[in-house]
């Protein structure tokens, strides 16, 4: 049409993937953000924005068997997450 445009952008250097799995990613999670991880909260197949460390990434709850969780940051704050998780194990 005319005087409407579209552009495509590669993002996918801008985006890290960082994996929070197993039977208790839950309580590790409750250890790293304020953000309410419940089954309640945060259903099967949902996603929401949380804050993680100093990132705000886009949580997404992929399976209910494990409990497992993914996180996508962007991937200069992701070392910042991972160093903010290795604090709470402590």
């Amino acid at each position: 049409r005319s005087g409407e445009r579209a552009e495509l952008i590669d993002v996918t250097s801008a985006f890290s993937i960082v994996g929070v799995m197993g039977p208790n990613s839950r309580a590790l999670l409750e250890r790293l953000t304020d953000a309410d991880p419940s089954n309640a909260s945060f259903p099967f197949l949902h996603s929401k924005h949380i804050s993680l460390g100093h990132a705000t990434v886009r949580a997404v709850r992929i399976t209910c068997a494990s409990a497992r969780r993914s996180r996508r940051a962007p991937w200069r704050r992701a070392s910042s997450c991972w160093m903010h998780r290795a604090a709470a194990k402590k």
